[in-house]
């Protein structure tokens, strides 16, 4: 196979749009004795004439021709090439994979799609369907994502790198017509003969486990008597008169008529809403999107 470098298909790429040894040589920045030289020897591999030469001006010949549309295309792919690879080492291209629970990525997510999207357009995006927790912790575990926005749990995986983000507040939920709707404060030791709703126990649904803990706090194991994936048919059945549930403050905004939301006689009891990635991910897309969060995150506080 031939050896020719890409600075002979650059010189000659010169010498053919400038139709001058010379004048190309100024361009090149090079000695003009160098440059033909060059040229000569490229010739000499190809085995054919490149330019038909005068004492006025240099013109390709029909295989110089083909030659030129050739490598001008071989040097906008290599050039194509080189910057794609210096953006995708910057984090800039490529590809990134985020997961999510509905709930804690509910004011996140949204905008940091958007500045991704608007910041980092050749980056593409792949988002995965709506996850529980359990299911996020181990998808990012197994490098099947390369972020995620979820609850955060009080035990730590060490794999794992956990940094949050927000926080909710976690609230009791009754029926409007419920005996204590007219306290402020609830003491949970009131409800421990309620039928309460709740995410269901299998599955990863971190708010269900914090549910029964909190109950459980409070010397009682909550009846559980219906479960749902859905928030909104959590607070249906709330709002049916006959049950109970423990669920973060914003889901308030949901608007559904017949509940009402009093905060728990206990200290703040809150869930935390925050980002987790592998430690070893070297992902170069990675940190730009993790500094994206950073700052969205910290408009909301």
């Amino acid at each position: 196979m031939m050896n020719i470098e890409i600075r002979d298909l650059h010189c000659f790429v010169v010498v053919a749009e400038e139709e001058s040894f010379s004048k190309a040589a100024i361009r090149l920045n090079v000695a003009q004795p160098a440059l033909s030289l060059r040229i000569k020897e490229l010739e000499q591999k190809l085995g054919t004439r490149l330019f038909d030469r005068t004492t006025r001006s240099v013109r390709l010949t029909n295989a110089g021709q083909v030659f030129y549309s050739e490598v001008k295309s071989i040097l906008l792919n290599l050039s194509q090439a080189v910057l794609a690879t210096q953006s995708a080492s910057r984090g800039e291209s490529g590809i990134l994979r985020i997961g999510y629970t509905k709930r804690a990525s509910f004011f996140l997510l949204p905008a940091m799609l958007r500045r991704l999207s608007a910041d980092l357009p050749s980056l593409r995006l792949e988002i995965r369907d709506p996850l529980t927790t359990g299911e996020l912790y181990t998808l990012v575990r197994n490098r099947a994502l390369d972020l995620a926005l979820t609850y955060l749990r009080e035990e730590r995986d060490q794999l794992l790198q956990h940094e949050q983000l927000t926080e909710s507040e976690l609230v009791l939920v009754l029926p409007s017509v419920h005996p204590l709707s007219s306290s402020k404060v609830v003491d949970l030791k009131h409800l421990a003969g309620e039928q309460f709703v709740g995410y269901p126990a299998l599955g990863g649904y971190y708010l269900r486990s914090v549910m029964d803990n909190i109950c459980l706090d409070a010397g009682f194991r909550p009846s559980v008597i219906q479960e749902s994936a859905d928030t909104h048919a959590l607070l249906y059945f709330v709002a049916t008169g006959r049950y109970v549930s423990i669920l973060p403050l914003e889901v308030k905004d949901l608007q559904v008529e017949g509940v009402i939301f009093r905060r728990i006689k206990t200290s703040r009891v809150i869930a935390r809403h925050g980002v987790i990635w592998l430690k070893n991910n070297n992902n170069p897309s990675l940190p730009l999107a993790l500094s994206m969060l950073h700052e969205l995150a910290s408009r909301k506080k």
